[in-house]
């Protein structure tokens, strides 16, 4: 490829045409030529240009290289600048030279050498910046964070807001290069490929979220999609895509907990009701039962009391009955129950076997008997012996007692006097 075209097409050029080193001959009679010396003169002057474009080419691609990174090249240093880099491609254009190739006593040999050099070094400053720029576009971005910067990559910045899938199509279609194991172009790939994961990730997340919330209103309250799609939105690192699905998902979960608490309020409400209920059945078994227990209690008293006629009192040992004083076992004053005995088995007029009966004035071995002496009825029908401690008074209270104390399942008992009355109730845990 000629010099010419290799730059041609480089924008706002100063090309320089050197035509210094044309011999001229003139023809014609008497004709002459141009003096030799002068000629020499034109030619040093022509190379002088060049041998200065040459250095200055130097000088510039210098300038050029310490934009890339010292260990790897193929990145930049870190801080680069666009206003650097145009400043760059600015001085490169003047230094550019076009020559006739028919002149053969001009040395370009060094010049072409720095001259494609640095027409290498500045495409590759433009592009290593343009896929740097690229890239950053993609990400989210302050002074102090970029993407990549240099030989400084940051692969966990969220995407920048609104970010359309074409524009991540047209970075991948410019720069992506498809299995490279060069380390600038594989960090190059993996940036872009991070920029699709979120895109999809965001995808994902509206997918889950739509499950529950759509048209602007909720339309589910089942836990396990919401749990479902808050951990896809979580994912997410764009703060504003998060944001708008995580605001409808709080819509969906105050839903779902004033759900929660109307069914734990009836819950709760059943269950009282039905602690309720039950204390009534017991409270009105306990009854029955107690009444039953009187009851039963009253017959044996009523027994014995047809059984005697000396006096005292049924199942009170100390009160004269019982058929241990006054009259004997089924005797009633009359006729006795064995026509050979008189009286009863009883006392007869001697001291009663309770020192608190009376005296009885009782019959002999006739056919009469005259009974037993006055007996004291008893000053209280429980007694003492009925009075027991840490009871509770009721069914409920006793009840209560026990959920207080921890319990899940508790069984109250109804503590009795000997008398078959209640005295009060306890609880046992069990469960």
């Amino acid at each position: 490829m000629k010099l010419v075209e290799q730059i041609k097409g480089l924008s706002k050029s100063k090309k320089i045409l050197l035509t210094a080193v044309t011999v001229l001959a003139v023809g014609g009679i008497g004709g002459t030529v141009y003096a030799n010396e002068q000629s020499k003169q034109k030619l040093a002057e022509a190379q002088e240009t060049v041998n200065k474009a040459t250095g200055e080419l130097k000088e510039l691609n210098k300038d050029i290289n310490k934009l890339f990174d010292s260990k790897d090249p193929n990145f930049l240093v870190k801080g680069v600048t666009e206003g650097q880099v145009d400043e760059l491609k600015s001085k490169t254009d003047p230094i550019f030279i076009v020559a006739e190739e028919k002149n053969k006593k001009i040395d370009f040999s060094e010049y072409n050498r720095e001259k494609m050099s640095t027409v290498e070094s500045m495409d590759k400053l433009e592009t290593a910046f343009k896929t740097q720029s690229a890239i950053n576009n993609l990400y989210k971005k302050d002074k102090e964070t970029l993407a990549m910067n240099g030989s400084d990559v940051k692969k966990d910045l969220p995407i920048v807001d609104d970010l359309k899938t074409e524009t991540v199509e047209t970075t991948k279609k410019e720069f992506f290069k498809q299995d490279s194991k060069v380390p600038y172009e594989k960090v190059v790939n993996e940036l872009i490929l991070n920029t699709e994961n979120q895109l999809k990730q965001i995808a994902v997340a509206k997918q889950a979220v739509v499950k529950v919330f759509k048209d602007n209103k909720v339309i589910s309250t089942d836990s396990k999609l919401y749990d479902a799609a808050k951990v896809e939105t979580d994912k997410i690192k764009n703060e504003k895509a998060k944001k708008e699905l995580a605001d409808q998902l709080t819509k969906v979960k105050a839903d779902i907990d004033k759900k929660a608490k109307e069914a734990e309020e009836k819950k709760k409400a059943e269950e009282v009701k039905k602690v309720a209920e039950q204390t009534k059945v017991a409270e009105q078994n306990v009854a029955q039962q107690a009444q039953g227990n009187v009851t039963n209690n009253n017959s044996g008293a009523t027994g014995g009391n047809e059984s005697n006629t000396g006096g005292g009192y049924p199942t009170d040992n100390a009160t004269g009955g019982g058929g241990n004083q006054g009259g004997g076992s089924g005797n009633t004053g009359g006729e006795p129950s064995n026509p050979n005995a008189g009286g009863g088995s009883g006392n007869t007029g001697g001291e009663p076997s309770n020192p608190n009966a009376g005296g009885g004035a009782g019959g002999g071995s006739g056919n009469e008997s005259t009974g037993g002496g006055q007996v004291a009825p008893p000053t209280n029908q429980h007694g003492p012996q009925c009075e027991q401690p840490g009871l509770y008074p009721s069914y409920a209270a006793a009840q209560a007692a026990g959920f207080d104390a921890g319990a899940n399942r508790v069984r109250v008992k109804a503590v009795y006097c000997e008398h078959g009355v209640i005295v009060g109730y306890t609880y046992e845990i069990t469960g």
